[in-house]
């Protein structure tokens, strides 16, 4: 509500608009002990920006007709949440707390909790709002962290003229240290899975911990149970078949970490034999998770498991890179209610206090007997369980969460469960951790005339986004953008900035390397991508099922292996790209990146495969593909591409092959994908050409002699839609429970050129707000709404997707059309002066400077991946930008996207769930159907393969050959003698 204007800025819209108009984005979150408000938003409007935020604790204006849609918007939240297995377990946990504790309430909110209920107790919900609002808003009780290109003394002078006048006097926040801990302990809890998995969560309550900060006693245990590495508790568990994964720790949320709890849990994923093994169902793997803490306990607090922590830590903290803008802020904000002000920027990765005694102690609380011990087991067998458990044991609960309406049993843990839990399990593999031998030594930077000691200043710079966090396209700014950093002749003269061109270093049959010396980054860190391109992945169904299982399986077996160097700052993924081959990316600390390069391409050449490793992934990636796509947005994500990819294979096809395969199948068709093979490698960071060369040739000759030319791998091809035809593809929801249906309506534009990406690109940016603003906050249609360009295997196309409890497809594609109709007069009539905000905006975003090498390495591997080679094309874009006028975009719009437009190509599709399904529309022409254009047909889609077989295709967009000066720098000739 706090977005929804103020006395200053009254419009209800204003503040989105305004950060629209200017690159931001907002976002807010709400959890156990604090709400948290953030934006980002361009340079430029930082200090606009910042006075309409202040607003927000000043003089919010909460208008009743806002609060009513507001209201709704929660309600379509929570029905979204209704089928996560997240969102039921941590429902659950709330539901079965200590009546009367904070954990009891109903923290997810509703209609009937927000608005009905109160108004049936004769209570005026605005009213108990701003009573809230003024007993809780006060400025002692917030935090607030800017992060800023100005000097420090400017944004200071900002923020204490902007929010002196929040409210004060409440005194400091609230504590809930005095009402202990929230679980009444020695608990078992059963519910059912919605994506059909069996996942036991062991959890332990400790004391608050959170001025011990700098000790970390709980993050030496978490390492040691959470460990992957050989002797590991997963390593035991993976051996005798019981489990597929293991995560261990305090969560990062005020859920787990408050002042009155600590929630240390353990999360292990079962295979079929780890539910049934044991004592009852799924205790055969905490029997063995009991074991290994006594282990850890006998053998006391290990002193140099703490040091090797702190010493990733300092490596880490020492070599951070940029992060996501608003990530980055957000997680000052709240550290500034926890950590001491010289701790603010490292405390995530200070390990200054080594306290055995508490680790002990910790330990202690964490046995079978343990007062705070709590286990939930969640699976897809619950009413098997119900009804044999209802028969053994009278003491058995049965009950309903009155909110979610999902069953769950209560089972009280007995001194017999006690002490089948703390037997010993058989398993005599678990043992410490060995020593790391991944960990960097040599910090040096390659980069010509530069060190460590010349690198920027990064003392405000937080922990580092890392491989696994970031996500390409974020949309956290860089405040020291300028968006005339580039000349704005480059685009007419070709010119790139050379940050974004690798060289080309070799290029010969079966193997092709690109390299870029970081010059930027100046940090010891690497970035390398190989495709594996082989026409052994070309094939049909099975083709796709032998590579996912040969992938996985070689996930498995680099495990171990791959956990130790991730500890150690290192990252290895590998993933199928279809059926166009296998990518493997390595990337992190310089000096042994190449040993875990070199262990990648040995273990998948000396590929070995035990039965019982066959039978656990086997499982696992079964079970991935029937729960694939159960979440409706998801389904129809996936459908839309599939519809539009003539090469892709239906999942239900992918999984019956899967059904049929063997150990020896998969051993054959690695030798098959050996056989035949192309390499693309991308070397980028902190190895100079050399060293790249030499890194690549290694990795090549460890795969074989088998050759496949650059130009004969397959590319990747888009169907071509008709024109003045609303294609239709309805399908049911996966999951019968599933009260949301979804909507993906895509439309389809030309070949990805600079100039088509540049005009999508307007519109994404100019529809963006209004759509939210239309759809979501004011219609509400549902909570999740996007608009936004998408780039399908070479053709530029817009899409809206959205999800909703409340109205069938049909009617949000009538929606659709209908702001579509409406926003196309909006277009028409907008000021140049709101256009040229929008283009500025967009400019911006494109010269955005990537926050961290690996994000900067993903921008130059896209082009590699997607085999046209054209590097800096953001830079390009930015000069079409500069000449692409109103005109353009209302022509690209008008012929793309508006309902009365005779060359419209559009594919609408539905997931349907149960409840909508007979309100869904029929394609038969009707208004139901969605279609505003009364002369456009209506096709419905029902058998994709026949539509597919029937369509024509765009022309391959790839370039397969070399194409010496067409951009990037060629110097084959120099390396490769």
């Amino acid at each position: 509500m706090l977005f929804m204007g103020s006395t200053k800025y009254p419009d209800e819209n204003e503040y989105e608009a305004y950060l629209t108009k200017h690159g931001g984005f907002s976002n807010a979150y709400t959890e156990s002990e604090h709400t948290v408000f953030h934006f980002d938003v361009d340079p430029d409007a930082l200090h606009g920006t910042l006075d309409r935020f202040a607003m927000f604790f000043v003089s919010p204006l909460c208008l009743e007709d806002s609060m009513e849609r507001e209201v709704m918007a929660v309600d379509s939240e929570f029905v979204e949440a209704l089928q996560d297995d997240e969102c039921r377990l941590n429902q659950l946990m709330c539901h079965t707390a200590r009546p009367g504790h904070m954990y009891q309430k109903f923290t997810w909110g509703n209609k009937a909790s927000l608005m009905d209920i109160p108004q049936e107790s004769g209570l005026h919900v605005r009213d108990e709002l701003l009573k809230f609002y003024k007993s809780n808003y006060s400025a002692e009780r917030m935090r607030l962290a800017v992060l800023g290109g100005e000097p420090l003394d400017t944004l200071e002078e900002w923020v204490r003229t902007m929010f002196s006048v929040v409210p004060s006097g409440l005194g400091p926040e609230q504590n809930f240290a005095s009402a202990g801990f929230p679980f009444e302990g020695q608990m078992l809890y059963l519910l059912a899975s919605v994506k059909g998995l069996h996942r036991v969560t062991v959890s332990f309550q400790l004391p608050c911990l959170e001025k011990l900060y700098h000790k970390k006693a709980e993050d030496y245990i978490s390492h040691l149970v959470g460990h992957e590495g050989p002797g590991s508790l997963l390593s035991a568990l993976k051996s005798m078949g019981w489990a597929t994964g293991v995560a261990a720790g305090i969560e990062d949320s005020s859920f787990s970490m408050n002042s009155c709890v600590y929630i240390f849990t353990v999360d292990m994923t079962l295979t079929e034999a780890g539910l049934t093994a044991g004592p009852g169902y799924g205790l055969a793997a905490v029997q063995l998770l009991f074991q290994y803490l006594k282990m850890i306990r006998d053998a006391k607090a290990q002193r140099w498991v703490y040091n090797e922590l702190r010493a990733i830590g300092e490596m880490k903290f020492r070599f951070s890179e940029e992060e996501d803008a608003a990530s980055y802020v957000t997680k000052l904000a709240t550290g500034l209610f926890i950590y001491e002000p010289q701790h603010v920027l490292v405390a995530s990765r200070l390990y200054d206090d080594w306290d055995p005694g508490l680790v002990e102690d910790l330990l202690n609380m964490m046995t079978p007997s343990a007062e705070g011990l709590r286990i939930d087991l969640q699976t897809k067998h619950f009413q098997q369980m119900k009804e044999k458990l209802l028969k053994e044991k009278a003491d058995v609960l049965c009950e309903t969460d009155p909110w979610f309406g999902f069953e769950y049993l209560a089972v009280a843990i007995d001194e017999k469960m006690q002490e089948a839990l703390s037997s010993v399990s058989g398993s005599e593999a678990i043992q410490f951790p060995p020593k790391n031998p991944y960990m960097a030594e040599d910090f040096s930077v390659k980069a010509k005339g530069l060190s460590t000691t010349q690198a920027p200043d990064r003392s405000t710079a937080g922990d580092e986004q890392g491989q696994n966090g970031a996500e390409k396209g974020a949309t956290g700014k860089n405040m020291s953008t300028d968006i005339d950093d580039v000349p704005r002749d480059a685009g007419d003269s070709g010119i790139v900035p050379e940050a974004m061109m690798p060289e080309l270093l070799l290029d010969e049959p079966g193997l092709r390397v690109w390299h870029k010396l970081d010059t930027i980054h100046l940090l010891p860190r690497t970035s390398t991508y190989f495709r594996l391109s082989s026409p052994a992945t070309y094939g049909p169904p099975r083709a796709y099922a032998l590579t996912h299982m040969m992938v996985a399986l070689l996930e498995d077996a680099l495990n171990e292996e791959a956990y130790l160097a991730d500890v150690a700052g290192l990252y290895c993924g590998l993933g199928p790209e279809g059926r166009l081959g296998v990518e493997v990316l390595v990337s992190g600390f310089s000096d042994k990146l190449h040993l875990l390069i070199h262990r990648v391409f040995e273990t998948m050449t000396n590929f070995k495969i035990e039965a019982k490793s066959f039978s656990n992934v086997h499982e696992m990636v079964v079970r991935k593909y029937q729960n694939a796509h159960v979440k409706s947005a998801k389904h129809a994500h996936y459908l839309r591409l599939l519809i539009l990819s003539p090469l892709s294979v239906q999942n239900g096809e992918i999984l019956q092959e899967l059904s049929k395969l063997q150990p020896q199948d998969v051993m054959g068709f690695v030798t098959e994908f050996l056989s035949k093979i192309h390499v693309e490698v991308l070397v980028h960071g902190n190895h100079t050409a050399e060293e790249a060369l030499a890194l690549a040739r290694n990795a090549r000759s460890q795969l074989g002699t088998g050759i496949l030319e650059a130009k004969d791998r397959e590319a990747t091809q888009c169907l071509k839609l008709p024109e003045g035809k609303l294609l239709l593809h309805r399908a049911r929801a996966k999951n019968l429970e599933e009260q949301n249906s979804a909507i993906e309506v895509y439309f389809q534009g030309n070949i990805d050129e600079v100039r088509e990406r540049v005009l999508a690109g307007m519109v994404e940016q100019l529809t963006a707000e209004p759509c939210f603003n239309i759809l979501r906050t004011k219609e509400q249609l549902g909570y999740s709404v996007n608009s936004q360009i998408k780039a399908t295997h070479g053709v530029v196309g817009f899409a809206f997707s959205l999800s909703s409890g409340k109205y069938p497809p049909s009617y949000i594609e009538k929606r659709i059309d209908s702001f579509l109709e409406a926003f196309e007069k909006e277009l028409d009539a907008m000021p140049a002066e709101e256009f040229e905000h929008h283009r500025t905006a967009f400019i911006s975003e494109q010269l955005r400077k990537a926050n961290n090498l690996w994000e900067e390495s993903s921008w130059m591997w896209e082009p590699v991946l997607n085999q046209r080679y054209v590097f800096g094309s953001r830079f390009r874009e930015v000069q079409e930008l500069r000449k692409v006028t109103k005109r353009d975009v209302q022509d690209w719009y008008a012929r793309h996207l508006s309902p009365h437009s005779k060359q419209r190509r559009k594919l609408a599709i539905h997931v349907v769930s149960v409840s909508h399904w007979e309100a869904d529309a029929s394609p038969d022409g009707d208004d139901d159907s969605g279609a505003t254009n009364a002369d456009a047909e209506v096709d419905e889609v029902t058998d994709v393969e026949a539509f597919r077989q029937s369509m024509p295709v765009f022309p391959s967009v790839v370039c397969n050959a070399r194409l010496a000066g067409s951009g990037w720098i060629d110097r084959t000739s120099q390396l490769t003698s």
